[in-house]
């Protein structure tokens, strides 16, 4: 989680609209990597449900914490902002959703074993 907020923050210090770079280059790279992360965590969320052993994976994991946190600060810049139109807004909370589900399903998901259920996450 860490990596993708230290990601984040450097992707807002240089293409923050309130610099010297434009706003349509912030919103073309947030559209650029919700809509990345939230196709990879789509693919991560089919190979889960395919088979049920691929929830406690990092890469699961880092594609729910990306595709959350990318969706949120993209939304919350976007509402504040009013930037980007209605496609970015539906890429951002696609991006959002998708990383909602996939925590939900590593938070609560059902339990395989009796050692899965014993344990959350290590």
């Amino acid at each position: 989680m860490l990596i993708v907020i230290v990601g984040l923050i450097i992707i807002y210090k240089i293409a923050n609209p309130l610099g010297p770079v434009s706003e349509n280059y912030f919103v073309l790279v947030m559209v650029i990597l919700s809509g990345f992360f939230g196709f990879l965590g789509a693919i991560a969320l089919l190979l889960r449900f395919g088979s049920g052993k691929y929830r406690r994976k990092f890469m699961y994991s880092f594609f729910a914490v990306a595709n959350f946190c990318i969706g949120i600060l993209s939304v919350l810049y976007a509402i504040k902002y009013k930037t980007g139109g209605i496609l970015a807004l539906l890429v951002y909370v696609f991006s959002l959703l998708i990383g909602c589900v996939m925590l939900a399903d590593i938070f609560f998901g059902k339990r395989n074993s009796k050692f899965e259920q014993e344990m959350l996450i290590y």
